[in-house]
């Protein structure tokens, strides 16, 4: 979902960079399965996870699913949490992105 909507939060000034637990190779094979136009980073130690508060309750789940936006200065600006749709974190995304910019 955040590939079909790359032009447009990249059109915001935004950079979208995938972060996951998984490792490099697993990242590899899924951005080029589809077609991905940014980044995934592996968090494979889940140090990052962990400082973000998103590891699971049961480590062995994983991640959940959250979608940060994050600005120049590296605070946190937004937050969107949706373990199914993807497609709330890009609305939340979009939403955000025009009024941070002229606050910038």
């Amino acid at each position: 979902m955040f590939r079909d909507a790359f032009s447009d939060l990249e059109g915001h000034g935004a950079a979208i960079v995938g972060v996951s637990v998984d490792d490099d190779e697993s990242h590899r094979r899924f951005a080029e399965r589809y077609q991905l136009q940014f980044s995934l980073l592996s968090d494979a130690d889940r140090k990052l996870a962990d400082s973000f508060g998103i590891m699971r309750t049961f480590r062995l789940l994983g991640a959940q699913r959250v979608t940060f936006v994050i600005d120049r200065e590296g605070i946190v600006r937004g937050t969107f949490h949706h373990e199914l749709s993807m497609q709330k974190h890009i609305e939340g995304v979009q939403q955000m992105l025009p009024a941070l910019a002229r606050e910038l």
